[in-house]
């Protein structure tokens, strides 16, 4: 996303709130006047200035952009989206206008009509939903993953004081019941769409739990994601001494760039 905000057209074929969505987001970007980066900055240090948690308006570069170009299937959360709506109506100038929140969230919601979050992190359950899902999502652990055998019983209730990420405890319940699927959707949208504080949080707690898979589930999503975002997330992983898992998502980078279309 350049910092003059030039978008390309919209596919003619989008859902009417899809589209709807897409060009507000743009209306929003211009009115900000800064880079898809520079704006996921901003919305970062406003979430620690205000004292909410980073994660609760956290919007990354990548999913900025693909919000304004209608490639995101899944609305957003309403926190990070008012956000950005926040900064668009500060940084605007006397004489723009601006749609109104409602109009927007009206937008969002007709995407998703239902509440089809978890409570835990606000990733999209789809035992719950009735949503189209996206294509070309890869399941990555749904054939590793499987309940705890009867003879070793329940997960044991260890070291959740080190747990800087308490939805790991949720989703070692989930891998007990057997619900890979929504295992899988928590796990697509912490590595995606997590800031890098998370997801370093995340892998931790899962490897303290003894959820390697899981941990390692996160990392290959994560090395989807652009450079700086990268750069991030092994600072971060560095900062909790996880040495070995900024290895494998230096690996899961290589891998992804490789095998990506040029």
């Amino acid at each position: 996303m350049s910092k003059q905000a030039e978008f390309s057209d919209l596919d003619p074929d989008l859902p009417s709130a899809q589209r709807e969505l897409a060009e507000a987001v743009r209306t929003l970007i211009r009115l900000c006047r800064m880079s898809g980066r520079r704006i996921a900055e901003e919305l970062e240090h406003g979430s620690q200035a205000d004292g909410r948690a980073r994660a609760d308006r956290y919007l990354s570069k990548s999913v900025l952009s693909d919000l304004a170009n209608g490639k995101r299937k899944r609305p957003p959360k309403k926190e990070p989206l008012e956000a950005l709506y926040q900064l668009a109506l500060q940084r605007k100038r006397p004489d723009e206008t601006i749609v109104s929140w409602e109009t927007i969230d009206r937008a969002r919601l007709a995407m998703s009509p239902l509440d089809t979050t978890c409570p835990s992190c606000g990733a999209p359950c789809p035992s719950c939903d009735t949503e189209a899902k996206p294509a070309h999502v890869p399941i990555i652990v749904a054939a590793e993953l499987g309940p705890v055998p009867h003879q070793q019983g329940d997960r044991p209730q260890k070291r959740d004081k080190d747990l800087t990420w308490p939805a790991a405890r949720n989703l070692a319940d989930y891998l007990d019941a057997g619900d890979l699927a929504r295992i899988n959707s928590i796990i697509r949208h912490v590595g995606t769409e997590g800031p890098p504080h998370e997801i370093a949080d995340a892998v931790s707690s899962c490897r303290i739990l003894d959820l390697d898979d899981i941990a390692t589930a996160i990392l290959s999503h994560a090395g989807s994601r652009v450079e700086r975002e990268i750069l991030e997330i092994l600072f971060a992983l560095n900062e909790r001494d996880r040495r070995a898992d900024s290895d494998t998502l230096l690996t899961n980078a290589i891998k992804s760039r490789s095998t990506s279309p040029r």
